[in-house]
């Protein structure tokens, strides 16, 4: 079984890649008094609107989600936390059930993906968004924006 580290940044990356966020790296090497993390292209601006709030609400929240589904609870949530409660001032209402129930659902539909992209964080250490790609086509997921026909992007 990976890290509860590695679990918990690999569902930050896959809520990334599965709600089509730009990652520039998942880490689980320690800095300051983080454990680990995830740099992705920021989707909101200081107002944003109900969908750009919930995405990244999600990617706030499936840290959290990950850990919960691997090990029953979740710890080291403080920088999560805190990246929600600003984004709920910023949007001017509740995100978190919501969020909750989304990055769930996008991980309970892709475990194997999860744990492939948390083992290969724990070989490395830092995965790019090709790394993490690479790790969920590992076990099988294909980007579906991708045509099955002509392997054209389509986004």
């Amino acid at each position: 079984m990976p890290s509860r580290t590695a679990i918990h940044e690999a569902g930050h990356a896959l809520a990334c890649v599965l709600l089509n966020v730009g990652i520039n790296f998942a880490s689980v090497e320690p800095d300051g008094d983080r454990d680990g993390w995830v740099e992705h292209v920021a989707v909101t601006g200081a107002r944003p609107t109900r969908a750009q709030a919930m995405k990244e609400a999600t990617i706030c929240v499936a840290g959290e989600a990950a850990e919960v589904m691997s090990f029953g609870d979740a710890t080291g949530l403080r920088s999560d936390l805190a990246c929600l409660l600003d984004l709920e001032r910023r949007y001017g209402g509740p995100l978190r059930l919501d969020a909750q129930r989304q990055a769930r659902a996008l991980l309970l539909t892709h475990g194997r993906e999860l744990l492939a992209a948390a083992r290969d964080l724990d070989t490395f250490g830092t995965l790019d968004e090709a790394d993490v790609r690479t790790a969920m086509e590992s076990v099988g997921w294909r980007d579906p924006r991708l045509s099955l026909l002509d392997g054209r992007w389509r986004g």
